[in-house]
């Protein structure tokens, strides 16, 4: 049941059906640093979100680390209504923080970062350096259909050192307001005195937003 919806009776916690979406997906860091993964890593790093249909039927929305966004219909043990790819997907790309949704549409913010190059220094624990070129975005699905409604790209990351311009933290919605922070980290081989990262709000009108907006936002 690796990368899988599950759901649970609430009374003896049962479970009831489970929806797998990526199957044999094998991923551990030992694996990983041997390079003989089986897996992409492209597990459920967020919830899933429970919206109602036009028709009044339930539908479940799932992101996941793949860069897909899939409508699963609950009445029906998982049946995938529509999948639609909203990024790139992988270890640290995809939906990982959590979609937010507003009854007309989700909305997914995807990570899709890429280390610049490897570290010539074995000894130095600090993560590949980030590529201040590559990164996610934000896009809005209608719950009904997975048509994309919009996308946007995250506000670039300019001279700033150790920054990904990918939009990777949760979203959270208010009426007419998708909000979006955008994951900016650099680490050092001692604990930084404010902490190993910031984080940039950036709100979003429900609308389609044009990239000047954002970018002042994000300023």
């Amino acid at each position: 049941m690796s990368d899988s919806v599950l759901a649970l009776d609430l009374a003896s916690g049962r479970i009831l059906w489970a929806k797998q979406t990526t199957p044999g997906d094998v991923w551990t860091s030992g694996c990983s640093a041997r390079g003989d993964c089986p897996g992409p890593d492209h597990d459920y790093g967020s919830s899933v979100l429970i919206e109602k249909l036009e028709n009044g039927r339930d539908i479940l929305l799932a992101g996941q680390k793949s860069g897909v966004v899939y409508a699963l219909d609950p009445d029906r043990k998982g049946e995938i209504l529509w999948q639609v790819r909203v990024g790139k997907g992988g270890v640290n790309g995809g939906v990982q923080w959590g979609m937010a949704s507003d009854g007309q549409r989700v909305y997914a913010a995807t990570s899709d970062v890429i280390r610049g190059g490897p570290n010539p220094d074995k000894t130095d624990p600090r993560p590949l350096p980030l590529d201040p070129k590559a990164g996610g975005g934000l896009t809005a699905l209608r719950i009904g259909t997975g048509e994309k409604v919009w996308y946007t790209p995250p506000a670039p990351c300019g001279s700033r050192p150790g920054c990904s311009p990918a939009q990777s933290a949760a979203v959270t919605v208010i009426p007419g307001v998708v909000f979006s922070a955008r994951w900016m980290a650099t680490f050092a081989p001692t604990p930084p005195s404010r902490g190993p990262s910031s984080g940039i709000s950036i709100p979003f009108a429900t609308t389609p937003p044009s990239t000047e907006s954002a970018r002042a936002a994000a300023r």
